[in-house]
């Protein structure tokens, strides 16, 4: 057990690069330069304050309390040799500590003296690595979907001309698998942007669904325009919301209705088809969940990727028939 004070004075820790906190009696009575640094707080205000209101989250609080008390008690035996706890820096942003606590003495009472290392930077790396990974693997999900559909409807269009002989219908499989391989160009340009933890643009969603609704024979009325902040996933949230429209809800029109608020840009994407019934409305978003056909895919990418965007969807019932979905944007600034 250290003797602070006398066997380690504590002007030794002032200056080192690591954190160091001394913890007694409920309170700190040393905190050096490091631990300021990290919490952004300076030494008065740290050691007026209770240590346990750093801590961000309620079960660090309540585990750093359980492991203080164990401490005290001298229960060494089953304390964990480090903790990393979220902690709220003084300015309202997060950290990320990792902690390691040793028995004292000081002044002749029972302390407790714990190295403080900031892995802040560790940890959203990591989160970044986690968030890129998960994106690359949706545009897997995209490719397999979104491109095999084309494909599939491109193969349905020539048997048919096969059948009936029909030059037209030989001109649309053209057109279906050109748009296939302009829809892999661009997947392989949001992997690799995804990969290298690419940004954001402003992309104009009038454009996109214009471009979208070029490979469906339905009508597509398309009014107002504002640019929001994507990718080139956006195309694939167009042709999916299409797609369902034209193959689940057998629809005959379709209108995009684009606007901005005060806060957000909303889309809406309006059929006139048979409807999503309200018992499974709140599953149509989730990964593999069809009502008949398909791979219950096509919604959960459209939900992906406007999470990626830190928008949002949701799915209304239009009058007098039909499906509505509401895409919220944060407005562009």
């Amino acid at each position: 057990m250290i003797d602070l004070g006398v066997a380690f004075p504590l002007e030794i820790l002032e200056k080192l690069r690591t954190g160091i906190y001394v913890y007694q009696d409920g309170r700190f009575i040393f905190v050096n330069e490091e631990i300021e640094r990290i919490s952004g707080y300076g030494k008065e205000e740290l050691l007026k304050m209770d240590p346990f209101d750093l801590l961000a989250e309620i079960v660090d609080r309540e585990n750093m309390r359980t492991f203080t008390d164990m401490t005290e008690s001298e229960e060494f035996d089953t304390l964990p040799e480090k903790y990393v706890a979220k902690i709220r820096r003084k300015d309202g942003s997060l950290a990320w500590v990792e902690l390691k606590a040793f028995p004292a003495v000081y002044n002749g009472k029972g302390a407790i003296v714990c190295n403080v290392v900031d892995i802040t930077e560790l940890v959203m790396e990591e989160q970044r690595r986690k968030t890129i990974e998960k994106y690359v693997d949706l545009v897997g999900k995209i490719i397999r979907h979104d491109v095999a559909n084309k494909v599939s409807a491109a193969m349905n269009l020539l048997e048919l001309s096969m059948e009936q002989r029909e030059d037209k219908l030989v001109e649309k499989a053209y057109d279906v698998l050109t748009d296939s391989i302009k829809s892999l160009k661009r997947l392989r340009n949001l992997e690799m942007l995804m990969k290298t933890g690419g940004k954001l643009r402003a992309v104009s969603v009038r454009e996109v669904f214009e471009e979208a609704g070029k490979n469906y024979s339905i009508d597509v009325e398309i009014s107002g325009d504002a640019a929001v902040m994507a990718d080139d996933g956006l195309y694939s949230i167009a042709d999916n919301l299409l797609n369902n429209a034209v193959k689940h809800g057998m629809c005959k029109s379709v209108r995009v209705i684009i606007k901005s608020e005060e806060d957000k840009t909303i889309v809406r994407v309006e059929d006139d088809g048979s409807g999503i019934p309200d018992e499974i409305k709140g599953k149509i978003f989730n990964e593999g969940f069809h009502s008949g056909g398909g791979q219950g895919l096509g919604l959960f990418i459209v939900a992906s990727l406007m999470d990626r965007y830190k928008g949002s969807i949701e799915v209304k019932d239009n009058e007098p028939s039909g499906t509505v979905f509401v895409l919220n944007f944060p407005l562009l600034v």
